[in-house]
């Protein structure tokens, strides 16, 4: 009788048992930045943007759900290190992370008040020249970001805004003076001023030489990181085939300003 019911309590157990991946969507996160992640109308919430669409799909391709989830891109990124969340969208190429191909290429340029006459000409030209940029953003993982390393602490040279709304933090600091020059990636820095009812007030001042890839950056202590990054690899690539990557473009009205080869980075698991 007792191995009996022990035969019927297992059984029952296992029936009620699914695997913990199907069970639980992957939950990536990360700050408002639209049009590639946007927020929903409750403001609590991603609701849409490209990369957000790009990564469902490509995931969903491969049975896994996703769960967006918004907060401060600082605060992801601690929580993706420390295996709390799953994943980060966009963020600054960073080797302490697994990280997908490309998903797409963003170029980030300088912004300043119109009545400025300042123009970008190359690194030495931001000296003297207060800049404005975002805590934990990537740039152009170049000489760009070299630089923000470099000067992280001269206070004097450059600023880092933090929180869901650094962006627009930014832009209003410039328009009240604060700021010399802004540095933001293009299509997001449109759809900001669009927003605001700025464009008039700020011009673009050159851009950055080299395009930041924007990847999905995956916890490294997960089990199946490097799989679940190669899944988005490959659902992106059938995306591609399939024409479903082109539409969403369209959709967001983003384009690709620099096509190039598609380079995932899967550094070794941690042990």
């Amino acid at each position: 009788m007792r191995s009996w019911m022990w035969t019927v309590a297992g059984a029952l157990a296992l029936a009620f048992v699914t695997p913990a991946r199907a069970a639980s969507p992957l939950r990536i996160a990360s700050d408002d930045w639209c049009p590639y992640i946007c927020v929903g109308g409750d403001g609590r919430s991603i609701a849409s943007g490209f990369l957000v669409g790009a990564t469902a799909r490509a995931l969903e391709l491969n049975g896994l759900p996703v769960e967006p989830q918004l907060m401060p891109l600082n605060r992801a990124l601690a929580l993706v290190l420390a295996g709390q969340i799953d994943g980060l969208y966009a963020p600054s190429i960073d080797r302490r992370l697994v990280m997908s191909a490309p998903l797409i290429r963003s170029r980030a340029c300088f912004y300043t008040r119109s009545i400025s006459s300042w123009h970008y000409q190359g690194m030495a030209s931001l000296a003297r020249q207060q800049l404005g940029v975002i805590a934990d953003y990537g740039y152009d993982d170049g000489p760009m970001d070299a630089y923000l390393a470099r000067e992280r602490h001269n206070h004097h040279l450059v600023e880092f805004n933090y929180g869901e709304d650094a962006g627009v933090k930014n832009i209003r600091k410039l328009l009240y003076g604060r700021y010399d020059v802004v540095l933001e990636h293009e299509t997001v820095m449109a759809h900001l001023l669009a927003q605001l009812g700025e464009k008039s007030a700020v011009r673009q001042r050159g851009c950055l030489e080299h395009y930041l890839p924007l990847v999905v950056g995956f916890s490294a202590r997960l089990a199946d990181a490097h799989d679940i990054a190669r899944k988005l690899d490959a659902g992106l690539a059938q995306m591609k085939a399939s024409g479903d990557y082109g539409r969403l473009l369209q959709r967001y009205e983003i384009s690709d300003p620099d096509p190039g080869p598609a380079v995932a980075h899967h550094p070794a698991p941690l042990h």
